[in-house]
């Protein structure tokens, strides 16, 4: 009979842990926290996984489910190149949000005013893995100053949160939802009449 493996190992239980090459470092390492951050990320695009079905388009529902899961696996490779990979499809899966992006942004209206997060309960939860990814690609630029990554990883980040943006706005879109719109408060109203001082 072939041996269940535990979930437990054991081997984090002093505050440290193996990347890939067997390198341990302690688990407050950058490398740690970018690999734990990318892995929230890919967490959200599950919750998001569980809500698509309030998409009544079938075809939409199915090409955007498809792609988000290609997303999570190509956000495990992505922790991989942090960790000490190497990813030389980089560009290309650069280039296929780039078409993605400009897809969605062809159904929707033009952007007149900021949009703050929300609508459907769906397009909330891709606000969150667009600010989640936001904060990924910020600690991957901090860790591209004291290690050799590729920059071309902090490129498919950017280019990724702004998928989730414009796949917030299509979720509400298809959902029959505006989006909420920024009121521009008081404060700044004030502030634009102050003339600067010579």
């Amino acid at each position: 009979m072939e041996k269940k493996l535990k979930i437990y190992t054991k081997i984090g239980d002093s505050g440290e842990t193996y990347t890939l090459g067997g390198v341990k470092l302690g688990k407050d390492h950058i490398k740690i926290d970018v690999y734990g951050d990318i892995d929230e990320l890919t967490s959200w695009i599950g919750v998001i996984l569980s809500h698509i079905d309030v998409i009544q388009r079938n075809d939409e529902r199915v090409r955007i489910s498809e792609f988000l899961r290609l997303l999570q696996n190509r956000l495990f490779d992505t922790g991989t190149l942090v960790m000490g990979g190497n990813i030389e499809e980089l560009d290309i899966w650069t280039a296929e949000l780039e078409k993605e992006i400009d897809y969605i942004e062809d159904k929707l209206k033009p952007i007149k005013s900021f949009i703050l997060p929300g609508g459907s309960k769906v397009a909330s939860f891709v606000h969150i893995a667009r600010c989640v990814c936001r904060r990924v690609e910020r600690k991957v630029v901090s860790l591209s100053k004291s290690y050799e990554i590729d920059k071309n990883a902090i490129k498919y980040l950017n280019r990724l949160s702004d998928y989730f943006f414009v796949l917030a706005r299509y979720l509400n879109y298809l959902l029959g939802v505006e989006d909420i719109k920024r009121e521009e408060s008081i404060y700044i109203k004030k502030k634009m009449k102050i003339k600067p001082k010579h």
